[in-house]
């Protein structure tokens, strides 16, 4: 996905590309006990991460975009 504040990279045919590049120090674990023990529930955990992991797509133009953007 495209995205307005990603770092912009120019790929080997010219085209101009703003992704985001993931981040390979990130833990998942770390994160889920961070957000514990600032006593986020459950539920909202949840839903915090499933609407950072599904994309959808607009039925008007096609685009992607993630659930957070709902």
């Amino acid at each position: 996905m495209e995205c307005a504040k990603a770092k912009v990279f120019i790929d080997f045919h010219g085209s101009v590309i703003a992704r985001h590049v993931s981040d390979r120090v990130f833990d998942i674990n770390k994160f889920v006990m961070y957000l514990r023990q600032k006593q986020v529930p459950w539920k909202e955990l949840y839903w915090k991460l499933t609407s950072r992991l599904v994309d959808y797509e607009c039925g008007e133009c096609s685009e992607q975009f993630l659930g957070a953007e709902l």
